[in-house]
């Protein structure tokens, strides 16, 4: 797939005809980030203890030894209840004034906009299915039905399109792109058996600083798809070798960049292929495939060019 992060190579790896993942050094333990919050819980020796054994006399604080462990706050639900103030005057005709509520993404619901954004992560960034969810909620002691779990992402979805379409905007604004499609299985579409594949076309990229990932559903792996979502772009276009691509890639003012994992890969495949301890062209052309690794990897760490990623 476009976009996939380069495979490990080194020189050794090239010479050998195979791919060496260098085993991590065993060593101190990565500090806990300084964002994460702290809370302090101060341990006394006991007043028995105080004394010197030699001695017996009273020992003086001299300081302290701190030590940190991670833990964690499960999650929990709370209600936050709206005291909405009316206010009135004394005629019966007047009609009575009320504070409005804050802005919610589904005001008719009983779920704050916190609790969408929570649900929506644990469903398309975790990928965790709203029945397994309504497991976890249930365990905690909350029932929220699959059901409803549904609608909400539908309605949200719903909510959410002007700001989804502005993002693709600013996305388009870019001159180049990643693009890729996956196979999804739909179970209840009309029309279509659950069995039938169908895709979730990818689309990365963006000027810079202001990346955006945009997915779009459709039961066709056509090239129109590409050619759809792409109208009147312009620019530099990274896919796999799929000839879905080729349609746009014809157009004029886009031109079809190919991916280096899809290309490199063909080449590491021959190597296997070559007798042990010979080498030939596969072996200089992964070579180079190495250098340009080293290139990019150079690239990708200046602070202007961190948030494009890409094969």
């Amino acid at each position: 797939q476009a976009g996939i992060p380069p495979e490990p190579t080194d020189q050794d790896a090239v010479s050998a005809g195979e791919s060496k993942v260098a085993s991590k050094a065993r060593g101190k333990r990565s500090p806990i980030p300084p964002h994460v919050r702290r809370i302090d819980v101060f341990l006394e020796l006991p007043e028995d203890q105080r004394n010197c054994p030699c001695c017996n006399q009273s020992m003086t604080e001299i300081g302290e030894q701190v030590s940190e462990q991670i833990d964690i706050i499960p999650m929990q639900f709370v209600v936050t209840r709206f005291h909405r103030k009316r206010y009135a005057c004394g005629h019966r005709d007047h009609k009575p004034a009320i504070a409005p509520r804050p802005p919610q993404v589904l005001p008719k619901s009983n779920a704050t906009n916190a609790f969408l954004a929570m649900l929506m992560t644990m469903k398309y960034v975790d990928g965790l299915p709203l029945a397994r969810i309504e497991n976890i909620f249930e365990r905690m002691g909350l029932k929220v039905p699959r059901v409803t779990q549904a609608r909400w992402m539908i309605q949200s979805a719903e909510q959410l399109k002007p700001l989804a379409e502005l993002l693709w905007k600013v996305q388009l604004e870019a001159d180049h792109l990643l693009m890729d499609e996956t196979t999804v299985q739909v179970l209840k579409e009309k029309g279509r058996d659950p069995t039938t594949k169908s895709y979730m076309w990818a689309q990365r990229g963006g000027p810079g600083g202001k990346t955006v990932v945009r997915f779009t559903y459709d039961p066709s792996r056509s090239g129109d798809v590409p050619a759809r979502l792409l109208k009147n772009w312009k620019g530099y276009l990274m896919t796999d070798g799929y000839g879905g691509y080729n349609q746009i890639g014809g157009k004029d003012g886009i031109e079809l960049m190919a991916c280096w994992v899809h290309a490199r890969r063909k080449f590491m495949d021959a190597i296997k292929l070559y007798p042990k301890n010979k080498k030939g062209r596969a072996h200089e052309i992964v070579a180079l495939f190495a250098e340009l690794y080293a290139v990019e990897k150079v690239n990708r760490s200046t602070p202007m060019n961190k948030s494009h990623t890409g094969g």
